[in-house]
Order: C-alpha cells, then structure tokens, then sequence
C-alpha cells in the first residue's frame, strides 16, 4: 500500500512539472494530489508503526 502511494506521489510529482508550462490549473491539481497522497503514506505508516 505504501508502495503504491509512492508511486502515485512520484506521478503525480512528474505531472506538476510536466504540466507547469501548458496549464497552471492542471498543474495546481496535480500539486494537491501529491500532497494528499504524501500526507496518506504518512498517516499509514505511523498507523503502522
């Protein structure tokens, strides 16, 4: 699960700076996506610990 998140954060990541040029709302989007997906992987972990 925390692997996928990863993932979903790293896309995410990639999308802001692939999008920042074209579409600054996109890339807004994109942005409030990896940061949820961040603070989800967090939560989950120190769920788990």
């Amino acid at each position: 699960m925390i692997i996928f998140l990863s993932v979903i954060a790293g896309i995410s990541f990639a999308g802001t700076i692939a999008e920042q040029d074209s579409n600054k709302e996109a890339s807004r989007n994109y942005s409030y996506i990896c940061i949820a997906a961040i603070f989800a992987m967090t939560v989950i972990t120190l769920g788990h610990n």
